[in-house]
């Protein structure tokens, strides 16, 4: 039979990629459009383990993403944010002090990853504009810029007046 002395285990880790997709996915295109930092926030991190019996726990929360080109391909993909956290059983504290204590199987130290899906898709579509509503919001510009400086100057100028 083997025994392990679960105080002296080490559950360090380094996380080169972790990527949620679809099967379809064109990893060409996709790599294109969103590089792989902004999909991934565990992508080349490394966790160390600070204290004995320790839980290294990953909280991800990923989100359906989809985007809609001007030509017409959709690229659908997941992307995710994570949050760490290392913590130690509160169980540990009956042993501590004791030399020859034996701790049960459930203080194993781990790294666990959580995730959860969210039910909310990310949509981005790409749209063109007309000319015309291209020059509407240029001269809408230029007469909320020309009233702006008209009302500075009216104040410039009673505040002159009133102060002469």
């Amino acid at each position: 039979s083997h025994s392990f002395n679960t105080r002296v285990m080490n559950v360090s880790h380094h996380v080169d990629r972790l990527l949620f997709g679809y099967l379809e996915e064109a990893p060409l295109r996709l790599h294109k459009l969103v590089n792989i930092e902004e999909r991934s926030s565990l992508y080349q991190v490394s966790f160390m383990m600070h204290q004995e019996l320790a839980t290294l726990k990953h909280y991800l929360k990923v989100v359906p993403f989809h985007h809609h080109a001007l030509n017409g391909d959709v690229t659908k993909t997941y992307m995710y944010k994570a949050n760490y956290n290392e913590y130690r059983p509160r169980k540990l504290e009956w042993y501590e002090g004791k030399a020859d204590a034996h701790v049960d199987t459930q203080l194993v130290p781990n790294a666990v990853f959580h995730y959860d899906i969210s039910p909310v898709k990310v949509v981005v579509v790409e749209e063109t504009q007309s000319f015309a509503s291209f020059v509407t919001k240029i001269c809408a510009v230029i007469g909320g810029i020309y009233t702006v400086v008209g009302l500075l100057d009216n104040i410039i100028y009673h505040g002159g007046q009133a102060a002469a």
